[in-house]
């Protein structure tokens, strides 16, 4: 599995989140926002994390656009290409949200059911993530607050797993 994300403060941590929460091989592509085009030739993501709007409108190649809907410049975007859209933010219309956040925990909530890459549902629900652990070793030398985590790197790669399929179970604990 493939997934990329414009390059930010914020990528290195994400997709170190996502290499704990995925249990497949799985590649990782860091996008240049004002880069002309998001793929290479030939290259492609499973999952592309849209949390900024590229520079330069280009066409990407990809079976599911992860996409921050707080941002409304990249819910224009979007409406030029054709992939399967599941969203995340803290706003009414978004698929998966954080609830409710706590020192050592994040009440995640499917908002809007949807489909996994292989086809599976996820169906409203709530769930927790247990957090302390992860965020006192993993993000300390980032200089990345804890509101900042969960919004710009928890919050996309926890929807970036359910949407590769990991189930909501198996996200307890990071």
């Amino acid at each position: 599995m493939t997934v990329g994300m414009f390059d930010s403060v914020y990528t290195d941590v994400t997709f170190s989140i996502l290499s704990e929460l995925i249990n497949h091989d799985m590649n990782f592509i860091a996008l240049n926002p004002a880069a002309n085009t998001l793929n290479e030739p030939g290259e492609r993501a499973d999952i592309l994390i849209i949390n900024a709007k590229p520079e330069t409108p280009s066409a990407f190649i990809c079976e599911a656009a992860v996409v921050d809907t707080d941002n409304k410049d990249i819910l224009k975007f979007l409406t030029k290409y054709n992939a399967r859209v599941v969203s995340y933010g803290f706003n009414h219309k978004a698929s998966v949200t954080a609830s409710s956040i706590h020192d050592d925990k994040v009440v995640f909530c499917v908002q809007r059911a949807f489909q996994t890459l292989s086809g599976a549902e996820v169906y409203q629900r709530e769930f927790s993530v247990c957090t302390g652990f992860y965020t006192i070793n993993k993000i300390g030398d980032k200089n990345i607050s804890y509101s900042q985590y969960v919004t710009n790197c928890l919050l996309p790669a926890v929807t970036t797993a359910l949407t590769a399929g990991v189930p909501a179970e198996d996200l307890t604990r990071l």
